[in-house]
């Protein structure tokens, strides 16, 4: 079974356990969070999973901490996908990820003001295939720092995964693709820290 399988066998499984333990039926739980009782269901069944939003509700309504949904143990943290790179600027961390995927991962070992993105382009396929998540620590974003390392940069209003490079300042792409590396003015959002094709 993998990771991804495994995570949400985990939750199905606890969302049940915990909702009992507050005698709570599926209904009951739906209209405390402001759901359907087909979603609960959808959940405990493991057919779905819930938005991050609909995860803040439920640990609220079942008085848990997302640990004990997921059975996550400290070295794990949940992170919210916020959208698609390339995208346009600016970058809205509030934006909900109208797609088919799932909308949050586990990410190991690592803490920070953290968030994802689904690659939607080739230009960086060298380091991450379209379709895969690039986790983002929007903390790190000193460009003083991260000469050669992989960001989340906003250049010529669009949002993008790039090496970024100084003397001079640029963004590069990693690609099997000739593209040209990026010279002119961009900002630097935060280090990407990893591509996951997993999620939950």
């Amino acid at each position: 079974m993998s990771n991804n399988q495994n995570e949400n066998q985990r939750f199905n499984i606890n969302l049940k356990r915990l909702r009992k333990a507050k005698k709570l039926s599926q209904e009951q739980l739906a209209e405390k969070i402001g759901v359907t009782q087909a979603a609960v269901q959808r959940w405990e069944s493991g057919e779905r999973t819930p938005h991050m939003k609909d995860i803040s509700q439920i640990t609220k309504a079942l008085e848990c901490k997302t640990e004990d949904l997921f059975g996550l143990t400290s070295d794990k943290i949940i992170v919210p996908l916020i959208g698609y790179i390339p995208a346009p600027a600016p970058m809205n961390r509030n934006a909900q990820l109208q797609t088919s995927n799932p909308h949050s991962i586990v990410v190991y070992d690592h803490s920070g003001d953290l968030c994802a993105f689904i690659i939607k382009d080739a230009s960086m396929n060298k380091a991450g295939l379209e379709g895969h998540a690039l986790i983002v620590d929007l903390a790190d974003n000193d460009k003083t720092k991260l000469n050669g390392a992989k960001v989340l940069a906003e250049a010529n209003g669009e949002i993008v995964f790039r090496r970024y490079l100084s003397s001079p300042d640029r963004l590069e792409c990693e690609s099997t693709l000739p593209l040209p590396p990026y010279t002119g003015e961009f900002t630097i959002l935060g280090r990407a820290i990893g591509v996951q094709h997993e999620f939950f």
